[in-house]
């Protein structure tokens, strides 16, 4: 009676145990996928620090616009007094040149009665050395001393007149100045109103321009993120299935011959015929069900947590260490609050458990709600710290949005 028997030998099996047990290195796609998901972190920060931009530049334009809106009411203030202190100018003008003429004629009209009265008294005189104590000679007297009258009269009217020119004059003189400063004054008002215009225009183009800025970074962000969410999903389609076939074919004789096939998915076949001379086993087939390979995790390119506290209000708070700082650096507290304007501040206390001073970078990372990164381009570096043995260390920042809700506080060792 002949069997022959089909089984998976030792050495079969310590080959299936290589292709599917052991860890192996990170595929190309793995590679390419993390490269791509770290590309695409990038270029979401950078399009929230273009969005970032576009909002100072909106705020700036804001201002710009409001200093704007103060200087109009004074240029138009200005402009108004122009107008006013150049009617009274002018006015004043005409006042004064009307009693300069006014002073021109009472001085002739004097000059007249001093003439008139003159002549009335060479009369007078003449008519009393020809008879004295004569009618003719009283009358004379008595027309003298009018004319003398009417000259003194006119005299003064002269004076009079001549005083009220020189104050018109002097009116006009004072209003012709203020008009001067109020021009010079209207000419700031105006000057400053044009610079300001001017910023308003350069704010605007500066808004514009980072808007376009923006919406490339934005689109370079959703490209950079769509090419990271494709190279993940073509490792998370990669599956390695193991096949073992095992066919059977019952031969009975004397001589038992024993044929092993065992196929794998690198296609390598293994064959190994065995003489046995023993009494005859039947050996059931084996069927190995297929295995199903989940992809390998990205390669991270942080160190990964190994103190990590988690807050239980909205949003996650993490502080993450170095492999190195796991027995040395550990948490000691966490507080968060908010400031006068809104915005999250938290504070992480950590001590140096150990004899040694500890020198480490460290880095704090926002989200919002949407758990969306919010750069802090006034903190995007990294930075040292160094803590002495056994003592706590105190770090604080304050988030750079409002609508920031999460942290993370990074620390990795400094390489020397």
């Amino acid at each position: 009676m002949r069997y022959n028997l089909v089984f998976v030998s030792a050495g079969a099996a310590a080959l299936a145990v290589m292709v599917f047990g052991c860890a192996t290195a990170p595929t190309a796609a793995e590679i390419q996928a993390e490269a791509d998901a770290r590309a695409a972190r990038q270029a979401r920060s950078l399009a929230n620090a273009a969005q970032l931009a576009v909002e100072r530049a909106k705020a700036d334009a804001i201002a710009v616009a409001s200093d704007v809106a103060k200087t109009e009411p004074a240029t138009q203030a200005a402009n108004e007094a122009v107008r006013v202190l150049s009617a009274k100018a002018e006015t004043a003008a005409k006042e004064a040149s009307q009693a300069s003429k006014a002073a021109t004629q009472a001085a002739k009209e004097a000059t007249e009665a001093a003439k008139a009265a003159k002549a009335a008294k060479a009369t007078a005189a003449q008519a009393l050395s020809g008879a004295p104590g004569s009618d003719a000679a009283a009358t004379a007297a008595r027309e003298a001393a009018a004319a003398q009258t009417r000259a003194d009269a006119a005299a003064a009217a002269a004076a009079k007149a001549k005083a009220t020119a020189e104050l018109a004059q002097e009116n006009a003189a004072q209003a012709k100045m203020l008009l001067a400063q109020s021009g010079a004054a209207a000419a700031q008002t105006a000057n400053l109103a044009g610079e300001d215009v001017r910023k308003a225009n350069a704010a605007a183009a500066a808004v514009a321009d980072a808007l376009r800025k923006a919406r490339e970074a934005e689109l370079a962000a959703q490209a950079a993120e769509a090419k990271a969410a494709q190279s993940a999903a073509v490792v998370g389609n990669s599956t390695m299935i193991a096949n073992t076939t095992v066919t059977e074919n019952t031969i009975v004789n004397d001589n038992t011959t024993v044929t092993k096939n065992t196929v794998v998915n690198s296609n390598t076949t293994i064959t190994e015929n065995t003489t046995v001379t023993a009494e005859p086993v039947i050996v059931q087939p084996v069927i190995v069900q297929p295995v199903v390979v989940q992809p390998a995790p990205p390669v991270p390119s942080e160190p990964p947590a190994v103190n990590t506290v988690t807050s239980t209000r909205a949003g996650s708070e993490f502080v993450i260490m170095d492999p190195a700082f796991a027995t040395i650096l550990t948490v000691a507290n966490t507080r968060t609050s908010k400031t006068k304007d809104g915005y999250l501040r938290v504070e992480v206390t950590v001590q140096n458990t150990s004899k040694d001073t500890v020198r480490a970078m460290r880095i704090f990372n926002w989200y919002d709600a949407d758990g969306v990164e919010r750069v802090d381009t006034s903190h995007a570096a990294w930075e040292p710290s160094t803590i002495l043995a056994g003592d706590f260390a105190n770090f604080s920042a304050i988030a750079p949005r409002k609508d920031c809700t999460a942290w993370k506080l990074r620390f990795r060792a400094i390489v020397p």
